[in-house]
Protein backbone atom coordinates (compact mmCIF):
# COMPACT_ATOMS: atom_id res chain seq x y z
CA UNK A 1 0.00 0.00 0.00
CA UNK A 2 2.88 2.37 0.84
CA UNK A 3 4.55 1.55 -2.47
CA UNK A 4 1.32 2.25 -4.40
CA UNK A 5 0.85 5.63 -2.66
CA UNK A 6 4.46 6.52 -3.33
CA UNK A 7 4.11 5.70 -7.03
CA UNK A 8 0.96 7.83 -7.38
CA UNK A 9 2.66 10.72 -5.58
CA UNK A 10 5.66 10.32 -7.89
CA UNK A 11 3.44 10.50 -10.97
CA UNK A 12 1.88 13.70 -9.69
CA UNK A 13 5.28 15.23 -9.01
CA UNK A 14 6.59 14.23 -12.43
CA UNK A 15 3.52 15.76 -14.05
CA UNK A 16 4.10 18.98 -12.19
CA UNK A 17 7.74 18.98 -13.24
CA UNK A 18 6.87 18.41 -16.90
CA UNK A 19 4.18 21.09 -16.97
CA UNK A 20 6.21 23.71 -15.16
CA UNK A 21 9.45 22.77 -16.85
CA UNK A 22 11.41 22.87 -13.62
CA UNK A 23 13.97 20.18 -13.13
CA UNK A 24 15.29 21.39 -9.78
CA UNK A 25 14.37 20.32 -6.26
CA UNK A 26 11.16 18.51 -7.27
CA UNK A 27 12.95 16.08 -9.56
CA UNK A 28 15.64 15.33 -7.03
CA UNK A 29 13.09 14.88 -4.26
CA UNK A 30 11.04 12.52 -6.44
CA UNK A 31 14.10 10.43 -7.35
CA UNK A 32 15.12 10.14 -3.70
CA UNK A 33 11.64 9.03 -2.65
CA UNK A 34 11.54 6.48 -5.50
CA UNK A 35 14.89 4.98 -4.46
CA UNK A 36 13.76 4.81 -0.82
CA UNK A 37 10.52 3.02 -1.72
CA UNK A 38 12.30 0.52 -3.95
CA UNK A 39 14.81 -0.30 -1.22
CA UNK A 40 11.99 -0.70 1.32
CA UNK A 41 10.04 -3.06 -0.95
CA UNK A 42 13.18 -5.12 -1.66
CA UNK A 43 14.06 -5.42 2.04
CA UNK A 44 10.45 -6.33 2.88
CA UNK A 45 10.56 -9.12 0.29
CA UNK A 46 13.82 -10.41 1.71
CA UNK A 47 12.39 -10.36 5.22
CA UNK A 48 9.37 -12.29 4.04
CA UNK A 49 11.59 -14.93 2.42
CA UNK A 50 13.80 -15.24 5.50
CA UNK A 51 10.86 -15.45 7.87
CA UNK A 52 9.27 -18.22 5.81
CA UNK A 53 12.40 -20.30 6.32
CA UNK A 54 13.38 -19.48 9.88
CA UNK A 55 9.83 -19.56 11.26
CA UNK A 56 9.23 -23.10 10.01
CA UNK A 57 9.12 -25.61 12.83
CA UNK A 58 7.59 -28.99 13.54
CA UNK A 59 4.39 -28.33 15.53
CA UNK A 60 3.77 -30.61 18.52
CA UNK A 61 1.25 -33.38 18.08
CA UNK A 62 -0.74 -32.20 21.10
CA UNK A 63 -0.94 -28.40 21.03
CA UNK A 64 -2.45 -27.63 24.43
CA UNK A 65 -1.63 -25.24 27.22
CA UNK A 66 1.13 -26.71 29.31
CA UNK A 67 -0.05 -25.70 32.77
CA UNK A 68 -3.69 -26.42 32.10
CA UNK A 69 -2.77 -29.98 31.27
CA UNK A 70 -0.55 -30.25 34.35
CA UNK A 71 -3.27 -29.00 36.71
CA UNK A 72 -5.66 -31.57 35.31
CA UNK A 73 -3.39 -34.62 35.00
CA UNK A 74 -0.35 -34.21 37.25
CA UNK A 75 -2.22 -35.02 40.52
CA UNK A 76 -2.47 -38.61 39.19
CA UNK A 77 1.24 -38.90 38.28
CA UNK A 78 4.18 -37.00 36.81
CA UNK A 79 4.40 -36.22 33.07
CA UNK A 80 8.14 -35.57 32.54
CA UNK A 81 8.01 -35.54 28.74
CA UNK A 82 5.36 -32.82 28.56
CA UNK A 83 7.28 -29.90 30.10
CA UNK A 84 10.33 -29.31 32.29
CA UNK A 85 8.72 -26.45 34.24
CA UNK A 86 7.09 -26.87 37.60
CA UNK A 87 3.38 -26.29 37.98
CA UNK A 88 2.52 -22.97 39.60
CA UNK A 89 0.04 -22.72 42.44
CA UNK A 90 -2.93 -20.46 41.92
CA UNK A 91 -3.56 -17.91 44.61
CA UNK A 92 -7.14 -18.02 45.80
CA UNK A 93 -8.46 -14.61 46.74
CA UNK A 94 -11.92 -15.84 47.71
CA UNK A 95 -11.45 -19.08 49.52
CA UNK A 96 -15.11 -19.31 50.46
CA UNK A 97 -16.08 -19.51 46.78
CA UNK A 98 -14.14 -22.69 46.08
CA UNK A 99 -16.14 -25.83 45.41
CA UNK A 100 -15.40 -29.36 46.34
CA UNK A 101 -14.09 -31.43 43.47
CA UNK A 102 -16.69 -34.09 42.61
CA UNK A 103 -15.55 -37.72 42.76
CA UNK A 104 -14.26 -38.97 39.43
CA UNK A 105 -15.95 -41.87 37.71
CA UNK A 106 -14.28 -45.07 36.55
CA UNK A 107 -14.48 -44.00 32.92
CA UNK A 108 -13.00 -40.59 33.79
CA UNK A 109 -10.10 -42.21 35.62
CA UNK A 110 -9.36 -44.32 32.56
CA UNK A 111 -9.38 -41.26 30.33
CA UNK A 112 -6.98 -39.46 32.67
CA UNK A 113 -4.48 -42.32 32.43
CA UNK A 114 -5.02 -42.39 28.67
CA UNK A 115 -4.32 -38.64 28.38
CA UNK A 116 -1.26 -38.82 30.62
CA UNK A 117 0.43 -41.34 28.32
CA UNK A 118 -0.63 -39.45 25.22
CA UNK A 119 0.79 -36.13 26.45
CA UNK A 120 4.03 -37.66 27.75
CA UNK A 121 4.95 -39.28 24.42
CA UNK A 122 3.40 -36.45 22.35
CA UNK A 123 0.99 -38.62 20.38
CA UNK A 124 -2.40 -38.11 18.86
CA UNK A 125 -5.29 -40.32 19.90
CA UNK A 126 -5.20 -42.14 16.55
CA UNK A 127 -1.47 -42.86 16.88
CA UNK A 128 -1.91 -44.27 20.37
CA UNK A 129 -4.77 -46.48 19.18
CA UNK A 130 -2.59 -47.85 16.39
CA UNK A 131 0.12 -48.77 18.91
CA UNK A 132 -2.49 -50.38 21.18
CA UNK A 133 -4.05 -52.31 18.30
CA UNK A 134 -0.70 -53.96 17.56
CA UNK A 135 0.02 -54.60 21.23
CA UNK A 136 -3.41 -56.08 21.96
CA UNK A 137 -3.37 -58.41 18.97
CA UNK A 138 -4.49 -61.97 19.53
CA UNK A 139 -1.81 -64.12 21.09
CA UNK A 140 0.04 -61.44 23.08
CA UNK A 141 0.86 -62.68 26.57
CA UNK A 142 1.27 -59.27 28.29
CA UNK A 143 -0.40 -56.65 26.05
CA UNK A 144 0.03 -53.72 28.43
CA UNK A 145 3.79 -54.27 28.75
CA UNK A 146 3.97 -54.73 24.98
CA UNK A 147 2.27 -51.37 24.47
CA UNK A 148 4.67 -49.58 26.81
CA UNK A 149 7.68 -51.23 25.15
CA UNK A 150 6.50 -50.05 21.74
CA UNK A 151 6.21 -46.50 23.01
CA UNK A 152 9.61 -46.64 24.70
CA UNK A 153 11.26 -47.81 21.46
CA UNK A 154 10.48 -44.56 19.61
CA UNK A 155 13.45 -42.52 18.41
CA UNK A 156 12.40 -39.30 20.15
CA UNK A 157 11.92 -41.19 23.43
CA UNK A 158 15.42 -42.69 23.03
CA UNK A 159 16.94 -39.20 22.89
CA UNK A 160 14.77 -38.03 25.78
CA UNK A 161 15.85 -40.91 28.03
CA UNK A 162 19.50 -40.30 27.13
CA UNK A 163 19.28 -36.64 28.21
CA UNK A 164 19.56 -35.02 24.80
CA UNK A 165 16.47 -32.83 25.35
CA UNK A 166 14.50 -31.53 28.28
CA UNK A 167 11.13 -32.43 26.76
CA UNK A 168 9.85 -34.81 24.14
CA UNK A 169 9.10 -31.92 21.78
CA UNK A 170 12.67 -30.67 21.95
CA UNK A 171 13.94 -34.10 20.94
CA UNK A 172 11.41 -34.26 18.11
CA UNK A 173 12.54 -30.87 16.79
CA UNK A 174 16.16 -32.07 16.85
CA UNK A 175 15.22 -35.07 14.71
CA UNK A 176 13.11 -33.07 12.28
CA UNK A 177 16.01 -30.70 11.53
CA UNK A 178 18.21 -33.56 10.30
CA UNK A 179 20.72 -33.75 13.16
CA UNK A 180 20.24 -37.47 13.91
CA UNK A 181 21.49 -40.58 12.08
CA UNK A 182 20.70 -44.21 12.79
CA UNK A 183 22.04 -47.61 11.78
CA UNK A 184 20.33 -50.99 11.86
CA UNK A 185 22.22 -53.95 13.22
CA UNK A 186 21.79 -55.95 10.00
CA UNK A 187 22.74 -53.22 7.51
CA UNK A 188 25.87 -53.51 5.38
CA UNK A 189 28.19 -50.67 4.41
CA UNK A 190 28.28 -50.71 0.61
CA UNK A 191 30.39 -47.53 0.39
CA UNK A 192 33.59 -49.44 1.20
CA UNK A 193 32.97 -52.25 -1.28
CA UNK A 194 33.82 -52.43 -4.96
CA UNK A 195 32.16 -54.46 -7.66
CA UNK A 196 29.21 -54.57 -9.99
CA UNK A 197 26.70 -55.27 -7.23
CA UNK A 198 26.95 -51.70 -5.93
CA UNK A 199 25.20 -50.45 -9.06
CA UNK A 200 22.10 -52.38 -8.04
CA UNK A 201 21.98 -50.74 -4.60
CA UNK A 202 19.90 -47.51 -4.40
CA UNK A 203 21.80 -44.29 -3.83
CA UNK A 204 20.26 -43.67 -0.38
CA UNK A 205 21.26 -47.10 0.92
CA UNK A 206 24.91 -47.20 -0.03
CA UNK A 207 25.96 -45.69 3.27
CA UNK A 208 25.79 -47.52 6.56
CA UNK A 209 24.55 -44.52 8.58
CA UNK A 210 21.39 -42.85 7.33
CA UNK A 211 19.91 -39.50 8.29
CA UNK A 212 16.36 -39.69 9.61
CA UNK A 213 13.76 -36.99 10.25
CA UNK A 214 10.95 -39.23 11.54
CA UNK A 215 10.59 -39.03 15.30
CA UNK A 216 8.31 -42.07 15.43
CA UNK A 217 10.92 -44.49 14.10
CA UNK A 218 10.72 -47.79 15.99
CA UNK A 219 14.16 -48.91 17.11
CA UNK A 220 15.10 -52.58 17.27
CA UNK A 221 17.59 -54.22 19.65
CA UNK A 222 21.10 -53.61 18.32
CA UNK A 223 20.33 -50.34 16.49
CA UNK A 224 22.69 -47.38 16.95
CA UNK A 225 21.92 -43.66 16.98
CA UNK A 226 24.29 -40.71 16.73
CA UNK A 227 24.42 -37.01 15.92
CA UNK A 228 25.36 -36.21 12.36
CA UNK A 229 29.17 -35.83 12.13
CA UNK A 230 30.91 -33.10 10.10
CA UNK A 231 31.02 -33.67 6.35
CA UNK A 232 34.69 -34.14 5.44
CA UNK A 233 34.12 -34.81 1.74
CA UNK A 234 34.15 -31.15 0.72
CA UNK A 235 37.19 -30.23 2.80
CA UNK A 236 35.21 -27.78 4.93
CA UNK A 237 34.35 -29.12 8.38
CA UNK A 238 31.90 -26.28 9.06
CA UNK A 239 29.30 -27.75 6.72
CA UNK A 240 27.93 -30.25 9.23
CA UNK A 241 29.57 -29.10 12.44
CA UNK A 242 26.22 -27.61 13.47
CA UNK A 243 24.77 -30.97 14.51
CA UNK A 244 27.61 -31.65 16.96
CA UNK A 245 27.24 -28.17 18.46
CA UNK A 246 23.48 -28.65 18.84
CA UNK A 247 23.97 -32.00 20.56
CA UNK A 248 26.48 -30.64 23.07
CA UNK A 249 24.33 -27.61 23.76
CA UNK A 250 21.23 -29.74 24.44
CA UNK A 251 23.09 -32.10 26.75
CA UNK A 252 24.60 -29.19 28.67
CA UNK A 253 21.19 -27.57 29.04
CA UNK A 254 19.50 -30.81 30.16
CA UNK A 255 22.10 -31.83 32.72
CA UNK A 256 22.76 -35.25 34.19
CA UNK A 257 20.06 -37.82 33.53
CA UNK A 258 19.85 -41.40 34.80
CA UNK A 259 19.99 -43.61 31.70
CA UNK A 260 18.08 -46.92 31.94
CA UNK A 261 19.87 -50.24 31.67
CA UNK A 262 18.57 -51.13 28.19
CA UNK A 263 20.17 -48.01 26.62
CA UNK A 264 23.78 -46.94 26.09
CA UNK A 265 24.93 -43.38 25.41
CA UNK A 266 28.41 -41.91 24.96
CA UNK A 267 28.28 -38.17 25.79
CA UNK A 268 31.73 -37.54 24.31
CA UNK A 269 31.07 -39.02 20.86
CA UNK A 270 27.29 -38.32 20.97
CA UNK A 271 26.50 -41.89 19.99
CA UNK A 272 24.26 -44.48 21.64
CA UNK A 273 22.78 -47.95 21.21
CA UNK A 274 19.35 -49.45 21.79
CA UNK A 275 20.37 -52.73 23.44
CA UNK A 276 17.07 -54.34 24.44
CA UNK A 277 13.38 -53.62 25.02
CA UNK A 278 12.46 -51.61 28.08
CA UNK A 279 11.65 -53.47 31.28
CA UNK A 280 8.28 -52.66 32.83
CA UNK A 281 10.03 -51.32 35.96
CA UNK A 282 12.14 -48.77 34.01
CA UNK A 283 9.44 -46.89 32.14
CA UNK A 284 10.00 -43.14 31.80
CA UNK A 285 6.79 -42.23 33.66
CA UNK A 286 4.64 -43.81 36.40
CA UNK A 287 1.81 -45.84 34.82
CA UNK A 288 -1.12 -47.62 36.43
CA UNK A 289 -1.10 -50.78 34.34
CA UNK A 290 -4.47 -52.03 35.54
CA UNK A 291 -6.28 -48.84 34.54
CA UNK A 292 -4.39 -48.67 31.25
CA UNK A 293 -5.36 -52.25 30.50
CA UNK A 294 -9.02 -51.43 31.11
CA UNK A 295 -8.80 -48.59 28.58
CA UNK A 296 -8.14 -50.93 25.66
CA UNK A 297 -9.38 -54.39 26.67
CA UNK A 298 -13.03 -55.21 26.04
CA UNK A 299 -15.49 -55.35 23.18
CA UNK A 300 -17.91 -52.60 24.18
CA UNK A 301 -18.20 -49.52 21.93
CA UNK A 302 -17.03 -47.33 24.82
CA UNK A 303 -13.57 -48.90 24.76
CA UNK A 304 -10.79 -47.40 22.66
CA UNK A 305 -10.19 -50.44 20.44
CA UNK A 306 -13.51 -52.36 20.61
CA UNK A 307 -11.74 -55.61 19.75
CA UNK A 308 -14.03 -58.57 19.21
CA UNK A 309 -13.10 -61.48 21.42
CA UNK A 310 -12.79 -64.84 19.72
CA UNK A 311 -12.55 -68.12 21.56
CA UNK A 312 -11.08 -71.29 20.09
CA UNK A 313 -11.45 -74.90 21.06
CA UNK A 314 -8.34 -76.05 22.96
CA UNK A 315 -5.68 -77.47 20.69
CA UNK A 316 -7.38 -76.34 17.49
CA UNK A 317 -7.86 -73.20 15.40
CA UNK A 318 -11.63 -73.73 15.24
CA UNK A 319 -13.51 -70.75 16.58
CA UNK A 320 -16.25 -71.31 19.17
CA UNK A 321 -19.34 -69.76 17.54
CA UNK A 322 -21.46 -67.21 19.32
CA UNK A 323 -25.13 -68.16 19.17
CA UNK A 324 -28.21 -68.17 21.35
CA UNK A 325 -28.25 -71.39 23.32
CA UNK A 326 -31.61 -71.01 24.99
CA UNK A 327 -30.17 -69.09 27.93
CA UNK A 328 -27.54 -71.73 28.64
CA UNK A 329 -23.87 -70.87 28.72
CA UNK A 330 -21.64 -71.59 25.75
CA UNK A 331 -19.46 -74.68 25.73
CA UNK A 332 -16.22 -72.79 26.31
CA UNK A 333 -13.50 -74.50 28.36
CA UNK A 334 -14.18 -72.19 31.31
CA UNK A 335 -17.93 -72.79 31.27
CA UNK A 336 -17.50 -76.57 31.05
CA UNK A 337 -15.06 -76.51 33.95
CA UNK A 338 -17.36 -74.33 36.04
CA UNK A 339 -20.34 -76.58 35.37
CA UNK A 340 -18.40 -79.62 36.56
CA UNK A 341 -17.30 -77.75 39.64
CA UNK A 342 -20.79 -76.43 40.31
CA UNK A 343 -19.63 -72.83 40.59
CA UNK A 344 -22.18 -70.03 40.53
CA UNK A 345 -25.33 -72.10 41.07
CA UNK A 346 -25.87 -71.11 44.69
CA UNK A 347 -25.76 -67.35 44.12
CA UNK A 348 -28.83 -65.29 44.91
CA UNK A 349 -30.11 -61.88 43.93
CA UNK A 350 -28.27 -59.76 41.42
CA UNK A 351 -25.33 -62.20 41.26
CA UNK A 352 -27.52 -65.07 40.07
CA UNK A 353 -26.79 -65.78 36.38
CA UNK A 354 -29.66 -65.27 33.90
CA UNK A 355 -29.67 -68.94 32.90
CA UNK A 356 -30.91 -69.81 36.41
CA UNK A 357 -33.66 -67.22 36.73
CA UNK A 358 -36.92 -68.85 37.76
CA UNK A 359 -35.36 -72.27 38.40
CA UNK A 360 -35.44 -74.23 41.62
CA UNK A 361 -32.86 -76.74 40.46
CA UNK A 362 -30.00 -76.04 38.02
CA UNK A 363 -30.97 -78.22 35.07
CA UNK A 364 -27.59 -77.90 33.35
CA UNK A 365 -25.56 -79.24 36.30
CA UNK A 366 -25.13 -83.03 36.03
CA UNK A 367 -23.66 -83.27 39.53
CA UNK A 368 -25.02 -82.27 42.89
CA UNK A 369 -21.50 -81.90 44.23
CA UNK A 370 -18.04 -81.57 42.76
CA UNK A 371 -16.82 -84.78 41.10
CA UNK A 372 -13.50 -83.47 39.88
CA UNK A 373 -11.84 -82.45 43.13
CA UNK A 374 -11.07 -78.98 41.75
CA UNK A 375 -13.46 -76.97 43.87
CA UNK A 376 -12.24 -75.82 47.28
CA UNK A 377 -13.55 -77.96 50.10
CA UNK A 378 -16.16 -76.40 52.35
CA UNK A 379 -16.16 -76.53 56.08
CA UNK A 380 -18.35 -79.29 57.57
CA UNK A 381 -19.86 -77.03 60.27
Amino acid sequence: MLVAVGRSWLRVQSKIVIETGTFGGHALRAAAVLALLCAASRSAGLRRDESSVTMYHAPPQTAHKRFKVLRRLQPYGAIPGWTSKTMGVRRKFHRWKTRRTPPISLWGRRMIEYQRIRHHYGLKAKQLRNYARKAYAWGQMFPTDNLVQRLESRLDNFLFRCGVGRTMFECRATIRKGHIQYKRSFWKDYSTRSGTLIADVPEGRKREWRTINLSGLTLQPGDKVRFRPPDMSGGDTKVRDTSIKVGKYLMEKTGNVQIPSHLKWDPENLEGEYCDVCHHTEVGMPINEMILHNCFSGQTPYKELNVKHKRFYPGTSQEIPKYYNGGKPRDTPENLRNMKMGMGYNRRGRYRPPCLWGRTQPLNNPYESDQTGLAPKKKWF
